[in-house]
């Protein structure tokens, strides 16, 4: 059974070493960029939202995200949403939250949804239950999208062209 992993977007953003000095925009595209790359979700028929505080039309999505759709909430907190997702929701047993925020982690258990720390939910990738890549700690710098590109297509011509 697939499960909906729900992210407060900004918990997240302050807990991760690599994110936390970032300005906001910068640390939401390096977010979704990490979830694209890691997949910490474990499946990629696992759905993820990503949900920020704020509005719509705050941040435009330079590339849209392959793995996770963002939720910017309006007239109320991303942490209310949140709540509010796992309140109505007919099986909050297949929801799991990520975030450190204590209050957003009791409420959600008590409905039956499960939570992940933010540290818990990037070491899936580190060999947990799927064995994909390696989340980035503190010792990895930030790449720009444009650098990565550049990268896999370097490694694609030495690895697939022939090319030593």
């Amino acid at each position: 059974m697939a499960c909906h992993y729900i992210i407060d977007g900004y918990n997240v953003i302050k807990r991760l070493e690599a994110l936390a000095d970032l300005k906001l925009q910068a640390g939401r595209e390096a977010l979704l960029s990490m979830i694209d790359r890691f997949c910490p979700q474990g499946s990629a028929r696992n759905e993820v939202t990503v949900v920020f505080d704020g509005q719509d039309d705050v941040w435009g999505i330079q590339q849209p995200s392959l793995h996770s759709r963002v939720v910017f909430t309006s007239g109320i907190s991303a942490d209310e949403w949140i709540k509010r997702q796992i309140e109505d929701h007919r099986h909050p047993k297949s929801l799991v939250v990520v975030s450190d925020d204590r209050e957003i982690q009791c409420y959600v258990r008590k409905l039956g949804a499960e939570v992940k720390g933010v540290d818990e939910f990037f070491k899936m990738g580190k060999g947990g239950h799927d064995g994909r890549r390696r989340a980035p700690g503190p010792e990895l710098k930030h790449l720009s999208r444009a650098d990565e590109a550049r990268i896999n297509r370097e490694l694609e011509r030495h690895w697939f062209g022939g090319n030593p």
